[in-house]
């Protein structure tokens, strides 16, 4: 299209959408916005929002009067707020009489209603964008655009509206720092902190119970301004330090928080004033440090001694929780600041790490719980050891602050659980901000509070199971928090048993927690899950484990659990204690060969394999073919499985060509696989294999399946290259060949008639069809990308030796047809030839006799009509796949002649919602669909 259609279209556009009455439908206004911001590759919307005629369109199509729906205000507001960016068009827009009525209609309608919260978010934003240049700047300056965004009901507007407003005004006072404009800095910070200091504090002489809020609510949206100017980040804080002195110096603002610190009973107003405190103590420090040039050790002893004196005015409130948030908060701030990363410091002769100050009296908590719950002196000098630790960690200053506040916890026993409870919740905040030695200080924590959900005598040394330590809700809703908390730690720093001793511990105590039989489902799936990564990852250095494993030893006593759950009539314990058995069979095949005893002794494979093949619940029996799969690695346990399920393979067979749960199917073709690389199959099975994954590749529809069998030809294709002697891509100089029973040595023409082997065993098979097959254009991008790197593997092992096969027809060596004629379509006929040799374990004849009688005869026929079509396809596309391997000429011919790598590009850059601009545009002007009525969001979200 050329550019004056475009313009043309765009005018015939923008005079509709601002006709009277016009609603755009919102999926519209999003998509066109989106590509009047894009840059594609080609076509003329590149850059088009900053072309020179599209402000011009604009202004031509608007004739002065008020937009009068929502819909078009928010559009016309969010392409205004790209256009402002732009210092020259903001100018064209700015200086004309009729946009710039409209522009002080949106900001003083932003200003009077709080209706509509995409409307207002709109408005914000259009008014934030021109601070990226100094036009924008001066003009917002000149009408003081601040007063409009930000006033005493912005805390109580939706949440991303209130962020929006607070960024513009730390966007403008970053700004005006770079301008270094200090009378106008000054102005807007008196004008944000105008509530703070003239607040109702002073002029009220009592305040009722439940009143205070009434009090400080004006105050709040000036609190939490504060809070976004002050910064969180290096690049903000390179800036926003300069503000600390106006604040303090001029304002005196830290004084007027500390007075209403003081005064105030209220949480929330006390939480949020210590962390405009510590912000602005903390910019204050940063200023000192541009201007002393003081060292890093003194920066973090300042800012540690601030932290404490802040902490401490929370603790003498006694405020338990906001103590807990503000711990949060300014591990949060700091972890953003490089905290996160080990940093050390020196105090008093002493070095520390910075971190660690930061967590101590989030651990004060859970130490009182478990010294106040514990039922043995033993964890009473457990828990002094770890106090006598921390002491050691931390600073003295921060240690006695701690002493103090784990007092004002005591003194309220009845709230002790609801402090821990608040507590071990505020921790998943840390998921990636904290240091592992700082994540162990937490763990040994929350393990001692695990501790006291497991009753025991006084001594400590037997359990009491007659006494169930889930009490109330409240202690459910603990041990559950305790539970993720724990796994979240330990998944992400794995902690190791050097490194805290009660690692070592946590596998005994999770078992004598399940020994109680007090957990509902959840609890026990949290439980199995947490014993499932102590196994795989957190073992106790027991020497005995590399010899034999006892019989009263935990991992024997997770044997007897893991039996125990698998047979549990919720699916997700089963599912849990699955996944523990993997885990087990996974550590047994290479790290702790004895756990392969435990397993055998309980009969945990044996389950496995029945759930595997029976299980109701797709999860759980796709974990037990995964089991299955870990199995099939280890001959004792793979044999024990075979003896009772003697019809195994012919039941997986099924499992990946006929359940109707793509998981089940893609699982099945994994233990295939497996069974395929590490167990010794007849030259007739691996036969059927190769028809069975041929089919699986082709014609299943998902393509999770599909990936799952191409995994098994390739590593069918690594077996036949190590049967021709190439041993990880390469031909030994020398190697014993079984087929000539003689030492051969691999020569030029060796090599080359051993890789034409190859090939022609790759095309009998039915490999070099299922690759071809599986790179067709038509194919899932996945399937795709997952042949073509078979295919890359290959080719990078053929021009290594610079073969090239020859276009004559290969040899008709069909190694699919057995010499039974195995025919997969009839699991009947695969299992009699499978198994005749087993000693005529079931007789196949009988069971096919029994089927027929107790069958009506309506149903067989039934039956018949419904298979016939079926089978005479799969018999027709089974014909063509064996009589018509493709060579391994024209196979490499077609794959060096074909771009893999562009199509599957292309295919994963294609979206299926993909339009463009001109089409969306026509739609708007001649369909009435996309001009439909649609409800802005009347509520704040």
């Amino acid at each position: 299209m050329s550019m004056n259609d475009r313009k043309k279209k765009l005018m015939l556009f923008f005079a509709k959408i601002f006709e009277d009455e016009f609603e755009l439908n919102a999926y519209y206004a999003k998509r066109i916005l989106k590509y009047l911001q894009e840059t594609p590759v080609n076509g003329f919307e590149t850059n088009l929002l900053e072309s020179s005629f599209f402000s011009e369109i604009l202004l031509k199509t608007y004739n002065g009067c008020e937009v009068k729906t929502n819909s078009v205000k928010i559009f016309i507001a969010n392409i205004v707020s790209v256009i402002y960016k732009n210092e020259l068009q903001f100018s064209k827009l700015i200086n004309l009489l009729r946009f710039h009525r409209f522009l002080q209609y949106m900001c003083n309608y932003n200003s009077k209603c709080a209706k509509y919260s995409d409307l207002l978010y709109a408005s914000i934003n259009m008014v934030t964008s021109p601070i990226a240049h100094y036009s924008g700047v001066k003009w917002l300056v000149d009408n003081k655009m601040w007063h409009y965004v930000l006033c005493c009901c912005t805390n109580f507007r939706p949440p991303r509206v209130s962020r929006a407003a607070y960024n513009f005004i730390a966007q403008l006072l970053w700004k005006l720092i770079e301008f270094e404009d200090d009378d106008v800095l000054a102005e807007i910070i008196e004008f944000i902190i105008k509530p703070v200091r003239y607040n109702q504090y002073h002029i009220t002489n009592t305040i009722k119970d439940g009143e205070e809020v009434n009090v400080y609510a004006p105050m709040m949206s000036s609190l939490n301004a504060m809070l976004v100017v002050l910064g969180n980040t290096d690049d903000q804080l390179s800036k926003s330090y300069k503000i600390a002195p106006i604040l303090m110096q001029r304002f005196n603002f830290d004084t007027h928080l500390q007075v209403i610190l003081d005064v105030t009973r209220d949480p929330n107003l006390a939480r949020i004033l210590c962390e405009v405190l510590f912000k602005l103590y903390f910019n204050a420090i940063v200023e000192a440090y541009h201007r002393k040039k003081k060292t890093n050790s003194e920066i973090m002893n300042e800012i540690t001694s601030i932290y404490n004196n802040v902490l401490q005015k929370l603790i003498e409130k006694q405020m338990s929780e906001a103590v807990a948030d503000f711990v949060v908060k300014c591990n949060l701030f700091l972890a953003k600041l490089g905290a996160k990363k080990q940093q050390f410091f020196e105090r008093d002769g002493k070095k520390f790490e910075f971190q660690n100050q930061f967590v101590l009296h989030l651990v004060v908590p859970m130490w009182t719980y478990h010294s106040l719950n514990c039922g043995s002196e033993a964890k009473l000098i457990e828990i002094d050891n770890y106090s006598f630790k921390l002491t050691n960690v931390t600073a003295e200053h921060i240690t006695q602050s701690a002493e103090f506040f784990q007092k004002v916890v005591q003194n309220n026993t009845a709230y002790v659980k609801q402090v821990t409870i608040y507590t071990v919740k505020n921790l998943f905040q840390f998921r990636g901000q904290l240091t592992k030695a700082t994540a162990g200080i937490l763990y040994q924590g929350l393990y001692y509070v695990l501790q006291t959900f497991v009753m025991s005598d006084d001594v400590g040394n037997h359990l009491i199971l007659s006494e169930n330590p889930l009490r109330s809700p409240d202690d459910v809703r603990l041990l559950s928090l305790v539970l993720d908390a724990i796994k979240m730690l330990l998944k992400e720093h794995h902690i190791n048993w050097y490194e805290s001793l009660e690692i070592i511990c946590l596998q005994v105590t999770l078992l004598n927690l399940m020994k109680q039989k007090c957990m509902c489902a959840k609890g026990l799936v949290q439980t199995i899950d947490l014993i499932n990564l102590s196994v795989r990852n957190f073992l106790s250095p027991d020497m005995r484990l590399l010899v034999e494993s006892d019989s009263g030893s935990s991992l024997s006593e997770i044997g007897v659990m893991t039996k125990e759950y698998m047979q549990h009539p919720d699916w997700e314990v089963r599912e849990s204690a699955l996944s523990l058995l993997l885990s087990c069979t996974d550590v047994s095949f290479v790290k702790y060969i004895p756990l392969q005893k435990v397993i055998s002794s309980n009969h945990l494979m044996l389950l496995a394999a029945t759930s595997a093949l029976s299980d109701s619940e797709p999860y759980a029996q796709a974990t037990a073919l995964q089991c299955l799969a870990a199995a099939a690695k280890i001959n004792k346990i793979w044999s024990d499985v075979k003896n009772v399920h003697p019809n195994l393979y012919v039941q997986l067979i099924n499992l990946a060509q006929r359940n109707q749960e793509d998981i089940i199917r893609k699982e099945a073709a994994n233990v295939l696989t497996e069974i395929f690389l590490h167990q010794n199959i007849s030259c007739e099975f691996k036969n059927c294999l190769f028809q069975v994954m041929r089919k699986v590749a082709l014609n299943d529809l998902h393509w999770e399946v599909q990936t799952a069998a191409l995994n098994f030809w390739r590593h069918a294709i690594k077996q036949l290259c190590l049967d021709r002697g190439m041993m990880d891509g390469k031909f030994p100089t020398v190697t014993f060949s079984k087929e000539k029973r003689k030492i051969i040595v691999f020569n030029d023409n060796e090599i080359k008639k051993q890789l034409n082997n190859i090939m022609n065993d790759l095309s009998s098979i039915g490999c070099l069809n299922v690759l071809d097959k599986c790179l067709d254009i038509e194919q899932n991008v996945a399937v795709i990308e997952e042949a073509y790197k078979i295919v890359t593997e290959l080719k990078v092992v053929l021009d290594n030796y610079k073969f090239s096969p020859t276009q004559t027809t290969a040899p008709k060596v069909d190694l699919t047809e057995s010499k039974t004629a195995i025919d997969m379509d009839c699991e009947m006929d695969v299992g009699m030839e499978l198994y005749s040799s087993h000693g005529g374990m079931f007789d196949l004849r009988e069971l096919i006799i029994d089927e027929i009688t107790n069958t009506s005869q309506s149903d067989l026929i039934i039956d018949i009509i419904n298979k016939r079509p079926r089978e005479q396809k799969e018999q027709l596309d089974t014909h063509d796949s064996l009589q018509n391997p493709i060579q391994p000429y024209a196979f490499l011919q077609k794959v060096n002649s074909i771009d893999y790598q562009a199509i599957i590009n292309v295919k994963k850059g294609w979206r299926p919602d993909e339009t463009n601009l001109d089409d969306l545009i026509d739609e708007i002007l001649t369909n009435q669909s996309a001009t439909q009525i649609n409800t802005i969001d009347m509520c704040d979200v």
